[in-house]
């Protein structure tokens, strides 16, 4: 299946028609993280007399920058939230509405104080625009994988207004032995919020079958344990499944469905409970957003990925959250 699906046929997929799902793969698995420590990266602000390009001093003019020191002399990620104070409102206003590249890194030495220049501490670095539907609660996610460990644990912001002590407000955190940056946005949005893998939030199943199988045509029939006709199946029942074999699936008691092009198996359903959130978010195999479903609109679950994800078909999947209820 090609993964330029148009919305409307994707949406009739993820709600009711057949196919053939497919797993969806990252270079870095969310599932094969372990959940580690978040540790609070401390805010250090320094400063010292200006200097021009050609190395002259300017005693009365002061130069700041910011730096974020962690507790531990581990290479890892550092993650910045970065929130508008007095930056200037109408570039971070341009930065939200075009979903803008923001460039920022981290830097072993102070930036343009004494005359220093930026020089990286970080193997990668990126920036994620988080919230950028609401200009009140929207803010941007400095990330960067420290490879290079300075002596006193500090790191400082290369970016825009980091040389004003008023511009912005910063909450730091490091990530001990991780490189999020590897990860995609939703996958990093996922462990951000959550300090734990997928998996984890996947709930655990209180029932004996294994998942469903729905009947899309009206010649399907339920077999007894003896091989007999038991009844003919209406289109469009469901009937839970006990084990999956090679031509069957058993429904229960010895009663068995044979498999078909008019039968479909999943794994259950999934959707919004609405529980602090509103949507339920169904990423493409690119790990962007595709559609938000609403309360309590359901899709179709055909398996777990690798990554510990909703696989909902084609590629497509929902990050587990404590918002989106697995039915079986």
């Amino acid at each position: 299946m090609k993964n330029t699906l148009s919305k409307v046929a994707l949406s009739a997929m993820l709600v009711g028609s057949s196919f053939a799902p497919l797993t969806v793969t990252n270079e870095v698995s969310a599932a094969s993280v372990q959940s580690l420590p978040k540790q609070e990266a401390k805010e250090v602000w320094v400063e010292g007399p200006h200097v021009d390009e050609l190395g002259r001093e300017y005693p009365n003019i002061k130069d700041y920058n910011v730096g974020f020191q962690t507790k531990s002399a581990e290479k890892g990620t550092l993650i910045l939230e970065v929130r508008r104070n007095q930056f200037c409102a109408g570039c971070w206003e341009n930065y939200r509405i075009t979903n803008s590249n923001i460039i920022a890194d981290y830097s072993k030495v102070p930036v343009g104080v004494n005359g220093n220049k930026a020089r990286t501490a970080t193997s990668a670095s990126l920036t994620d625009l988080i919230n950028t539907n609401s200009k009140e609660d929207y803010y941007v996610r400095l990330v960067g994988h420290i490879n290079t460990i300075t002596a006193n644990q500090t790191y400082y912001l290369n970016m825009m207004g980091a040389d004003d002590p008023d511009s912005y407000n910063f909450k730091a955190y490091f990530y001990p032995n991780i490189d999020l940056t590897k990860m995609s946005k939703s996958d990093r949005n996922q462990y951000v919020v959550n300090g734990k893998d997928t998996l984890e939030l996947i709930p655990k199943s209180n029932v004996t079958h294994i998942g469903r199988v729905l009947i899309k045509g009206t010649n399907q029939v339920l077999y007894n344990p003896q091989g007999k006709v038991h009844r003919i199946l209406r289109q469009n029942e469901g009937l839970r499944v006990y084990e999956v074999q090679n031509d069957r699936y058993q429904v229960g008691g010895g009663y068995y469905v044979m498999k078909s092009k008019d039968t479909l198996y999943y794994y259950g359903h999934i959707y919004s409970n609405e529980k602090g959130y509103k949507y339920m978010a169904i990423y493409n195999p690119s790990n962007e957003l595709f559609k938000n479903f609403e309360p309590m609109q359901t899709s179709r679950v055909y398996g777990i990925t690798e990554r510990g994800l909703y696989n909902v078909g084609g590629g497509y999947y929902v990050i587990p959250a404590s918002h989106i209820s697995l039915e079986r």
